[in-house]
């Protein structure tokens, strides 16, 4: 696992970047700020084209319903996530705290 991966061809960094020793690539992208369903299939189609596998995680201003929408409509389900809550979590982490369940 890979954080802030550098796609350099497409001039992208993935969020997080899942890489198989088959060089197979699965990008988990946190969006967390408003962005458009056009923007979405944009990025997707280029990482597609480069065989990336991509799975969106919306938070904040980018869970949006036409954002879940297109995910459903695409991959057959919608990722969302707390950031809230994922924030309170890295900030007890990086106090050496453990991880709480949420």
């Amino acid at each position: 696992m890979k954080f802030e991966f550098v796609v350099p061809e497409i001039n992208r960094i993935i969020d997080i970047a899942m890489v198989f020793p088959s060089g197979w690539v699965v990008a988990h992208e946190l969006q967390l700020a408003g962005i458009t369903t056009e923007h979405l299939e944009k990025r997707t189609n280029d990482y597609r084209e480069l065989g990336i596998d991509t799975f969106w995680w919306f938070g904040k201003s980018a869970d949006t319903k036409a954002n879940r929408q297109w995910a459903i409509e695409r991959y057959v389900h919608s990722l969302s996530v707390k950031y809230e809550l994922l924030d309170a979590q890295i900030k007890n982490i990086q106090k050496g705290q453990k991880i709480k369940s949420c």
